[in-house]
C-alpha cells in the first residue's frame, strides 16, 4: 500500500465489498485517518471488527498493533478468503481470528472480556441493532470506529450519537470530496490526473458517515495511570 495508516501492507489483488484502488493508493476512508491513530494509539489489547470484508482493518490494525489479538466476522465466504490471504501475506494469520457473522451474543462475549477494546464496525446498516448497550454491557469500555448508513436505515447515526454521548466522546465525520492532488508520492501527467481522480473515487451514498466514539472510563483510567 501506497500511504495512508496502514502504508506498506502487502495487499491483495482485489476487495470485496468496496473500491479497491483507493485502499492501495492510501486514501481510503482518508476522511478518519486521525480518529485511526488515535485508535491506535490508544493501544487496545483487542481489535474487534465486525463487517472485515477482505481485512484492510482487521489485517492493518494487525499490522500496527503488534501485541494485539484481533477478531474479525465476514458472513461472505469469498471475503473470508481474501482476509487469510491478506492476513498470511503480512505476517499476522495467528494473530487474526476469522469468523462468519457478528450477532449480539456473540458480541458480547467477546466484548465483556474487560481488556482495552477497540470495535470497527461497518455492516451496512445494522450498526444501531448490534450497537446496544442493553444487550452488550461491554460497550460502554470499548472504544468504537464506526460507519454509519443513513442511506440504509434513516437517522441511524443520530440514534448512535445520543445512545453514546453519556459513556463517550463522540466525533462525527462527513465524507469530503476526492482529488488527484491527494496522492502527492505518484508522479503522473498532468494528462492522467483526472483518470487518478477516478480511481480515488469510492462510490459511497451521500447519507454515509462515520463515528469516532472514545470510550470516557477509559479515558478516566489512562489520566490515573499516568
Amino acid at each position: 500500500m501506497q500511504a495512508g495508516p496502514f502504508a506498506g501492507l502487502n495487499y491483495v489483488e482485489r476487495s470485496r465489498g468496496s473500491a479497491y484502488w483507493p485502499k492501495v493508493l492510501g486514501t481510503y476512508e482518508l476522511e478518519i485517518h486521525a480518529a485511526v491513530e488515535r485508535a491506535i494509539a490508544r493501544r487496545p489489547a483487542r481489535v474487534l471488527v465486525a463487517g472485515a470484508a477482505e481485512g484492510y482493518y482487521a489485517v492493518g490494525l494487525a499490522s500496527r498493533l503488534p501485541e494485539s489479538e484481533v477478531v474479525a466476522w465476514e458472513p461472505d465466504s469469498e471475503a473470508r478468503n481474501l482476509l487469510r490471504q491478506l492476513a498470511e501475506r503480512n505476517g499476522v494469520e495467528r494473530r487474526v481470528r476469522i469468523e462468519g457473522l457478528c450477532d449480539l451474543s456473540t458480541l458480547a462475549h467477546e466484548c465483556g472480556a474487560g481488556e482495552r477494546t477497540l470495535l470497527v464496525v461497518d455492516v451496512d446498516g445494522g450498526e444501531a441493532l448490534l450497537l446496544d448497550p442493553h444487550f452488550v454491557p461491554g460497550l460502554a469500555q470499548a472504544d468504537m470506529l464506526v460507519e454509519t448508513h443513513d442511506c440504509f436505515v434513516p437517522t441511524v447515526t443520530s440514534t448512535l450519537v445520543e445512545r453514546f454521548l453519556g459513556s463517550h466522546e463522540v466525533q462525527r465525520f462527513a465524507q469530503s470530496v476526492r482529488s488527484a492532488a491527494l496522492v502527492r508520492e505518484l508522479d503522473v501527467p498532468n494528462a492522467w490526473r483526472g483518470a487518478l481522480t477516478q480511481l480515488l473515487e469510492e462510490r459511497r451514498p451521500s447519507a454515509n458517515e462515520w463515528l469516532w466514539l472514545e470510550a470516557k472510563i477509559r479515558q478516566r483510567a489512562d489520566e490515573v495511570r499516568a
